[in-house]
């Protein structure tokens, strides 16, 4: 919720707002069985960094638009 209010507040000054979930990920806290490493998650984020059709206030899970 404080990401979409967040996206409102700050519409006028053409800043997107989102929220993202990478989901398990190999590091300390992920383990070392997690699905996913972490320079997919990093290619994940600059994908979603450099997409002009992003969606202000949306939540983003491994890839996907999941909320807004």
């Amino acid at each position: 919720m404080y990401i979409h209010t967040l996206s409102l507040r700050l519409k006028d000054k053409n800043i997107t707002v989102v929220a993202l979930d990478p989901g398990r990920v190999k590091t300390d806290m992920g383990g070392a069985d997690a699905p996913t490493e972490a320079t997919e998650v990093a290619e994940y984020v600059r994908g979603l960094a450099n997409n002009a059709e992003l969606k202000t206030g949306g939540f983003y899970a491994q890839g996907k638009l999941r909320a807004r």
